[in-house]
């Protein structure tokens, strides 16, 4: 009986033909197994089997299935287990291959199907490895022979090679006919399917639509009053400063310079005037004097007697009994409760109540005065003067119709470098400050600097501070009347004067406002927290000096146990870049001041003037308001 199978590798097939062939010569290697045992052959892991034959003389060849096709039979004989080519004709359908065909044109490619709507399922978890299975024990060794190994005889001497006998003569049948074509062999199974084709071409980008028209810019607020302490003959004053001078206050109606406010009507405005002394009251009445008691009369002076011996030191007298304890004096009345806990953040209210009518000043008071009012009243028209990092405290309600005007915070000295307020970095030339990002704005509850300084030329001698900073904690409702304002505007830069070419100066950023109301906040007014705009270049020589940067915007927070109701205007605005001068040349310019917004860079040769950014209008909705300032 005759079998056929694929053919595998020479090696295999050497080593089978070796292990199986019945008639095995002498010279043949034998292998005998062990009762019951086979002949394995693993891979160099020796997990692997790659050839077997078991007792029963069954050949397995486990990695038969998965080799690559070949083109040749391999038959045996069933009676000997002789592996060898296969008699023609054996395997029916097994015929020589016929020659290839010629290769069809290829089809032109269809057009590529639309990109399906459904969504690619998620591709399935890779199923565990399974584990290897346990190598089978190692079957026992059997017994040495009892005769011994006998000893290795020489190698015998190799005989001469034979000499190649003739060619035998040709057969006279000649070569046999050609056997016939044997008949197709069935088809084969289908391919696998091909590759989906590449997607589309992208549809064309729609037309984009057109712009539409830019709004028309509001009209620019008026500037606002901003407070320079004690005038001073030595410092330049630009319109809208507010002086004192000998008693009085002026606001300036022009930029200028050593001007007495008091005897220049034309360049400064009354703000409010020192009202005279009053009359020095009359002096009371003296009393009537009570009558004087009778004296009585001395008596005569005695005779000074002669000094006696001093007498023994007479024995210590025996410790008199201790007195009886006196009663307890009543107790006296209790004092007043004091503020404790968050509470505390309203002052206790010792100061009273605090009413502005006129213009009150409470940048001139002594360190030690009391802020912790009952109830904050500005009245309409009135002015309240503070420096920066001032807090303002009420037990009760903030009513403010007025202006409270917060004095400069950072500032800049003639030969110094810019000062940095709540900012995270100082400006130079050209470059701008940076200025908080919004989580850390968001945790400052006072400043005492506010808004930072702009740079400057140590040539320019005023302008560029940042605005200040001022806190109001009010234990009731705060109210900003429609009337109302609170200006923590940064100072605008100020061109130099004179004579040579200096780059604009930074302005000043805007400064920081907390106002915190433990009932509700209601804004109708004007909160003003603007960065300065930047100081144009200037050259007496006609030069080119460039402008300025602005100043960032400040930081206005408000804390209340709901939403504030803004009807007003709160403005954290970026202040503008300055201009260059003109002319040839490119003098450097100088930053602006940092607060919430960056400050905006000056003028250089590889950087353009550039106004700040604006700053932060933060709300914090909370149930007490007062653990913000603990």
């Amino acid at each position: 009986m005759t079998a056929l199978f694929q053919r595998p590798s020479m090696l295999t097939l050497a080593i089978t033909a070796a292990l199986t062939f019945a008639n095995a010569s002498a010279q043949d290697v034998a292998v005998t197994p062990p009762s019951g045992g086979g002949f394995v052959v693993k891979d160099s892991s020796g997990n692997a089997v790659r050839f077997r034959i078991d007792a029963s003389g069954n050949l397995i060849l486990p990695g038969l299935g998965g080799a690559a096709q070949q083109g040749a039979l391999v038959c045996f004989n069933s009676a000997t287990g002789t592996l060898g080519p296969c008699v023609p004709g054996t395997g029916a359908g097994n015929g020589p291959a016929g020659p290839t065909g010629a290769t069809g044109p290829a089809g032109s490619t269809g057009p590529t199907g639309a990109t399906g709507a459904g969504a690619t399922g998620a591709t399935g978890a890779t199923g565990p490895i399974g584990a290897t299975g346990p190598i089978g024990a190692t079957g026992p060794v059997g017994p040495t022979g009892a005769g011994g190994t006998g000893s290795v005889g020489p190698t015998g001497a190799t005989g001469p090679i034979g000499a190649t006998g003739p060619a035998g003569p040709t057969g006279a049948g000649g070569t046999g006919s050609v056997g016939p074509t044997g008949p197709t062999g069935p088809n084969g199974a289908a391919g696998a399917t091909g590759p989906t084709g590449p997607q589309g071409i992208q549809g064309i980008q729609g037309v984009t639509g057109p712009t539409g028209a830019t709004g028309t810019t509001g009209a620019t607020g008026a500037a606002g009053l901003v407070y320079q302490g004690v005038w001073n003959s030595a410092t330049g004053y630009a319109m809208n400063d507010v002086v004192s001078h000998n008693g009085s206050s002026y606001v300036a109606a022009t930029n200028n310079f050593n001007n007495a406010p008091d005897s220049n009507p034309t360049v400064w405005s009354v703000l409010a005037q020192q009202g005279a002394t009053g009359a020095t009251g009359a002096v009371g009445q003296t009393g009537a004097a009570g009558p004087a008691g009778t004296i009585g009369a001395t008596g005569a002076t005695g005779p000074v007697g002669t000094a006696g011996s001093a007498g023994a030191t007479g024995p210590t007298g025996a410790t008199g009994a201790q007195g009886t304890t006196g009663q307890v004096g009543p107790q006296g009345p209790q004092g007043p409760a004091g503020v404790s806990g968050s509470g505390a953040v309203y002052g206790d209210g010792s100061a009273g109540a605090l009413t502005v009518s006129g213009i009150t000043d409470f940048s001139q008071l002594l360190s030690n005065y009391n802020f912790q009012f009952t109830t904050i009243n500005i009245n309409a028209g009135a002015t309240l003067i503070v420096p920066s990092g001032m807090v303002l405290r009420a037990t009760g309600n903030c009513t403010i119709n007025g202006t409270i005007v917060v004095l400069n915070g950072a500032q800049t000295s003639n030969n110094g470098t810019a000062t940095l307020g709540i900012g995270s970095a100082i400006p130079g030339s050209p470059f701008g400050g940076i200025g908080s990002n919004v989580s850390q704005a968001g945790q400052i509850s006072k400043s005492i600097l506010g808004g930072g300084s702009g740079a400057r030329s140590t040539s320019v001698t005023s302008g560029s501070a940042g605005g200040g900073s001022v806190s109001m904690l009010c234990g009731g409702i705060y109210t900003l009347g429609a009337a109302g304002a609170i200006n923590v505007n940064g100072q605008n830069g100020v061109a130099a004067t004179g004579t040579g070419t200096v780059g604009g100066a930074g302005g000043g950023a805007g400064g920081f406002v907390a106002i915190a109301g433990k009932t509700s906040i209601t804004v109708n007014g004007t909160i003003l927290a603007n960065g300065g705009t930047g100081a144009n270049g200037f050259s007496s020589a006609g030069n080119n000096a460039l402008g300025g940067g602005g100043g960032g915007g400040g930081v206005v927070h408000f804390f209340s146990p709901s939403t504030p109701v803004v009807g007003g205007s709160v403005q954290v605005n970026g202040g503008s870049a300055g201009s260059a001068s003109g002319g040839t040349g490119t003098t450097p310019a100088f930053g602006g001041g940092s607060s919430g917004g960056n400050g905006g860079n000056g003028g250089s040769t590889t950087v353009t003037a550039t106004g700040g950014s604006n700053g932060y209008i933060l709300t914090t909705i909370v149930s007490s308001p007062e653990n913000f300032f603990l």
